[in-house]
């Protein structure tokens, strides 16, 4: 029976690290593509953020967008233009666009990022701006995007299977943990809240970095390496 539980105690600790390690890398990937994008060489003039959503990953599998949403807030007709900045080896490469909303319409404007666009080794970078248009001022935002090399799968696949497997061996490694441990006792119970905390932290921090606030995204990496520390000194005998 000891053996037996020491081995589900094994297991569990295995598939909870896993995840987190996961999870951690995948927080850290998303963060480190934005950080390259802010200072990538892109102009900086807008006086406030704009709605940009860029996948996190992007493979020669296909082609993949991003994309920026606007609303007509007035009761005229409101024309929208709208520049895009994305890298490339070659240098920067630029598009204009232009849509007319009616009054209190909505609409998602969307431009293409490819293998072609790939710059710094593994990063796809890209800006979008939009110019003044009553009553909204000048509106940019920035995003940086993690190519990976293959045909396999698209980008939202690979996103999706790993986000899927941090989540699953984090709460299958907590549970395998908890049951070869019962009952909760001394050192066991501290160990086994800190890793709660510290799925839960990694759960945040990959919520963060895939919404592209890259500075709280660092702060709770830091707090990830801290619960990590702890975690250590818990496991080390008296």
């Amino acid at each position: 029976m000891k053996t037996r539980k020491k081995i589900v105690r094994l297991v569990g600790i295995l598939l909870f690290w896993v995840g987190v390690l996961l999870g951690m890398a995948l927080a850290a990937g998303a963060v480190w593509a934005d950080i390259e994008a802010t200072f990538y060489g892109f102009s900086k003039m807008g006086d406030e953020p704009l709605n940009l959503k860029c996948p996190i990953f992007v493979t020669a599998a296909e082609p993949c967008e991003i994309a920026s949403s606007f609303k007509n807030p007035t009761e005229k007709p409101m024309q929208i233009m709208a520049r895009t900045d994305v890298s490339g080896h070659g240098g920067i490469r630029t598009a204009r666009t232009t849509a007319t909303l009616a009054p209190g319409e909505k609409t998602e404007l969307r431009w293409p990022v490819t293998s072609e666009d790939v710059d710094l080794g593994f990063f796809i970078l890209a800006k979008v701006s939009s110019f003044p248009a009553y009553p909204f001022p000048f509106r940019e935002s920035m995003c940086g995007m993690l190519f990976i090399r293959t045909t396999a799968l698209s980008g939202n696949q690979i996103f999706v299977l790993l986000v899927v497997a941090s989540l699953v061996s984090m709460a299958a490694g907590l549970v395998l943990w908890q049951v070869s441990n019962k009952p909760l006792r001394g050192r066991t119970i501290s160990a086994t809240w800190a890793m709660r905390v510290l799925a839960a932290i990694v759960v945040i921090g990959m919520f963060v970095a895939f919404q592209g606030w890259w500075a709280v995204g660092i702060i709770t990496i830091v707090l990830m390496l801290l619960m990590i520390v702890a975690m250590m000194y818990l496991a080390a005998p008296d």
